[in-house]
Protein backbone atom coordinates (compact mmCIF):
# COMPACT_ATOMS: atom_id res chain seq x y z
CA UNK A 1 0.00 0.00 0.00
CA UNK A 2 1.23 3.44 -0.95
CA UNK A 3 -0.49 6.70 -0.10
CA UNK A 4 -2.23 8.32 -3.06
CA UNK A 5 -0.72 11.72 -3.88
CA UNK A 6 -4.07 12.93 -5.30
CA UNK A 7 -6.46 11.43 -2.74
CA UNK A 8 -4.90 11.85 0.72
CA UNK A 9 -8.26 11.01 2.33
CA UNK A 10 -7.67 7.40 1.29
CA UNK A 11 -5.96 7.11 4.64
CA UNK A 12 -4.58 3.61 4.22
CA UNK A 13 -3.18 4.06 0.76
CA UNK A 14 -3.76 2.48 -2.59
CA UNK A 15 -2.98 -1.02 -3.80
CA UNK A 16 -1.19 -0.21 -7.05
CA UNK A 17 -0.96 -3.90 -7.97
CA UNK A 18 -4.61 -3.52 -9.02
CA UNK A 19 -3.39 -1.53 -12.04
CA UNK A 20 -1.47 -4.41 -13.60
CA UNK A 21 -3.39 -5.27 -16.78
CA UNK A 22 -4.69 -8.80 -16.97
CA UNK A 23 -6.61 -11.01 -19.35
CA UNK A 24 -7.30 -9.67 -22.83
CA UNK A 25 -6.22 -6.19 -21.66
CA UNK A 26 -2.59 -7.34 -22.07
CA UNK A 27 -2.94 -7.71 -25.86
CA UNK A 28 -2.12 -4.13 -26.85
CA UNK A 29 -0.85 -0.87 -25.50
CA UNK A 30 -4.23 0.76 -26.02
CA UNK A 31 -6.02 -1.97 -24.04
CA UNK A 32 -3.43 -1.75 -21.26
CA UNK A 33 -3.93 2.01 -21.04
CA UNK A 34 -7.72 1.58 -21.06
CA UNK A 35 -7.48 -0.99 -18.25
CA UNK A 36 -5.29 1.25 -16.08
CA UNK A 37 -7.49 4.30 -16.69
CA UNK A 38 -10.73 2.51 -15.89
CA UNK A 39 -9.17 0.92 -12.82
CA UNK A 40 -8.08 4.34 -11.56
CA UNK A 41 -11.49 5.87 -12.27
CA UNK A 42 -13.08 2.96 -10.43
CA UNK A 43 -10.86 2.99 -7.37
CA UNK A 44 -10.25 6.65 -6.52
CA UNK A 45 -12.98 7.79 -4.16
CA UNK A 46 -14.13 11.30 -3.37
CA UNK A 47 -14.84 10.33 0.26
CA UNK A 48 -18.05 11.90 1.62
CA UNK A 49 -17.39 12.05 5.37
CA UNK A 50 -14.32 9.96 5.98
CA UNK A 51 -12.12 9.18 8.92
CA UNK A 52 -10.48 12.58 8.51
CA UNK A 53 -13.45 14.94 7.98
CA UNK A 54 -11.43 17.94 6.77
CA UNK A 55 -9.89 15.88 3.96
CA UNK A 56 -13.23 14.27 3.15
CA UNK A 57 -14.82 17.72 2.98
CA UNK A 58 -12.22 18.68 0.36
CA UNK A 59 -12.97 15.46 -1.53
CA UNK A 60 -16.69 16.19 -1.45
CA UNK A 61 -16.16 19.75 -2.67
CA UNK A 62 -13.99 18.40 -5.51
CA UNK A 63 -16.70 15.85 -6.40
CA UNK A 64 -19.37 18.57 -6.49
CA UNK A 65 -17.16 20.69 -8.75
CA UNK A 66 -16.42 17.70 -10.99
CA UNK A 67 -20.12 16.93 -11.38
CA UNK A 68 -20.84 20.59 -12.10
CA UNK A 69 -18.09 20.66 -14.73
CA UNK A 70 -19.32 17.48 -16.43
CA UNK A 71 -22.89 18.76 -16.43
CA UNK A 72 -21.98 22.16 -17.85
CA UNK A 73 -19.11 21.41 -20.27
CA UNK A 74 -19.32 20.18 -23.85
CA UNK A 75 -17.25 17.68 -25.82
CA UNK A 76 -17.31 18.20 -29.59
CA UNK A 77 -20.46 20.28 -29.20
CA UNK A 78 -22.33 17.68 -27.14
CA UNK A 79 -22.82 17.78 -23.37
CA UNK A 80 -19.89 16.21 -21.49
CA UNK A 81 -22.43 14.29 -19.41
CA UNK A 82 -23.48 12.50 -22.60
CA UNK A 83 -19.85 11.46 -23.18
CA UNK A 84 -19.62 10.15 -19.61
CA UNK A 85 -22.94 8.32 -19.98
CA UNK A 86 -21.70 6.84 -23.26
CA UNK A 87 -18.86 5.24 -21.34
CA UNK A 88 -20.77 4.33 -18.18
CA UNK A 89 -23.89 2.78 -19.76
CA UNK A 90 -22.21 -0.01 -21.77
CA UNK A 91 -20.06 -1.01 -18.80
CA UNK A 92 -23.17 -1.01 -16.58
CA UNK A 93 -24.93 -3.22 -19.13
CA UNK A 94 -22.11 -5.75 -19.38
CA UNK A 95 -20.70 -5.73 -15.84
CA UNK A 96 -23.33 -4.08 -13.65
CA UNK A 97 -24.08 -0.73 -12.08
CA UNK A 98 -21.60 1.08 -9.91
CA UNK A 99 -21.56 0.00 -6.28
CA UNK A 100 -20.39 3.49 -5.37
CA UNK A 101 -22.15 6.83 -5.57
CA UNK A 102 -22.27 8.18 -9.11
CA UNK A 103 -22.30 11.45 -10.98
CA UNK A 104 -26.06 10.96 -11.47
CA UNK A 105 -26.71 10.61 -7.74
CA UNK A 106 -24.51 13.57 -6.83
CA UNK A 107 -26.17 15.59 -9.58
CA UNK A 108 -29.58 14.92 -8.04
CA UNK A 109 -28.34 16.06 -4.62
CA UNK A 110 -26.71 19.15 -6.15
CA UNK A 111 -30.06 20.06 -7.73
CA UNK A 112 -31.83 19.50 -4.41
CA UNK A 113 -29.37 21.54 -2.31
CA UNK A 114 -27.98 24.17 -4.66
CA UNK A 115 -30.72 24.31 -7.30
CA UNK A 116 -30.71 23.03 -10.86
CA UNK A 117 -28.69 25.98 -12.21
CA UNK A 118 -26.11 26.26 -9.44
CA UNK A 119 -23.32 28.75 -9.97
CA UNK A 120 -19.70 28.26 -8.95
CA UNK A 121 -20.14 30.88 -6.22
CA UNK A 122 -23.08 28.90 -4.83
CA UNK A 123 -20.96 25.75 -4.90
CA UNK A 124 -18.31 27.57 -2.82
CA UNK A 125 -20.82 28.24 -0.02
CA UNK A 126 -19.66 26.34 3.09
CA UNK A 127 -23.10 25.99 4.69
CA UNK A 128 -24.54 24.65 1.44
CA UNK A 129 -21.70 22.13 1.31
CA UNK A 130 -22.74 21.05 4.82
CA UNK A 131 -26.30 20.61 3.55
CA UNK A 132 -24.99 18.65 0.56
CA UNK A 133 -23.03 16.29 2.84
CA UNK A 134 -26.12 15.71 4.99
CA UNK A 135 -28.30 14.89 1.97
CA UNK A 136 -25.65 12.80 0.19
CA UNK A 137 -25.18 10.82 3.42
CA UNK A 138 -28.71 9.49 2.89
CA UNK A 139 -27.60 7.80 -0.35
CA UNK A 140 -26.74 4.08 -0.17
CA UNK A 141 -23.30 2.95 0.95
CA UNK A 142 -21.29 0.51 -1.16
CA UNK A 143 -22.06 -3.15 -0.56
CA UNK A 144 -18.58 -4.32 -1.53
CA UNK A 145 -15.50 -3.16 0.35
CA UNK A 146 -13.18 -1.89 -2.38
CA UNK A 147 -10.44 -0.48 -0.18
CA UNK A 148 -8.37 -1.44 2.82
CA UNK A 149 -9.61 -0.11 6.15
CA UNK A 150 -8.91 -0.96 9.77
CA UNK A 151 -11.18 -3.42 11.57
CA UNK A 152 -12.17 -0.69 14.04
CA UNK A 153 -13.06 1.90 11.37
CA UNK A 154 -16.65 2.84 10.65
CA UNK A 155 -17.02 1.12 7.30
CA UNK A 156 -19.54 3.54 5.80
CA UNK A 157 -17.64 6.66 6.81
CA UNK A 158 -14.36 5.20 5.56
CA UNK A 159 -15.68 4.08 2.16
CA UNK A 160 -18.79 6.01 1.12
CA UNK A 161 -18.28 8.56 -1.60
CA UNK A 162 -18.45 9.23 -5.31
CA UNK A 163 -16.24 7.55 -7.84
CA UNK A 164 -15.99 8.82 -11.39
CA UNK A 165 -16.53 5.33 -12.80
CA UNK A 166 -17.15 3.28 -9.67
CA UNK A 167 -16.37 -0.35 -9.09
CA UNK A 168 -19.25 -2.57 -10.12
CA UNK A 169 -21.52 -4.58 -7.89
CA UNK A 170 -21.01 -8.22 -8.76
CA UNK A 171 -22.67 -11.00 -6.73
CA UNK A 172 -19.52 -13.08 -6.19
CA UNK A 173 -17.66 -10.11 -4.69
CA UNK A 174 -20.64 -9.37 -2.44
CA UNK A 175 -20.75 -12.99 -1.23
CA UNK A 176 -16.99 -13.00 -0.62
CA UNK A 177 -17.36 -9.70 1.24
CA UNK A 178 -19.83 -11.33 3.63
CA UNK A 179 -17.20 -13.95 4.56
CA UNK A 180 -14.41 -11.66 5.77
CA UNK A 181 -13.38 -11.36 9.42
CA UNK A 182 -15.30 -8.14 9.99
CA UNK A 183 -18.56 -9.98 9.27
CA UNK A 184 -17.92 -13.46 10.65
CA UNK A 185 -15.47 -12.89 13.50
CA UNK A 186 -13.21 -15.69 14.67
Amino acid sequence: MILSPLFPSLKYGEDYTQYIPRGHYTKSGALKAYFKSMMWYGRMTFILKGLEPAMARGDTRAAVLLVHAIRSATVNGAPALDAWTGLYSPTAFFVGRSDDLTIFQYGDVIDQVYGSNATLSALANESMLDAFIIEASKLPAPKILGMVIQFTDDEEEATKGMRFMGQRFVPDAFIFRQLIFRNVGT
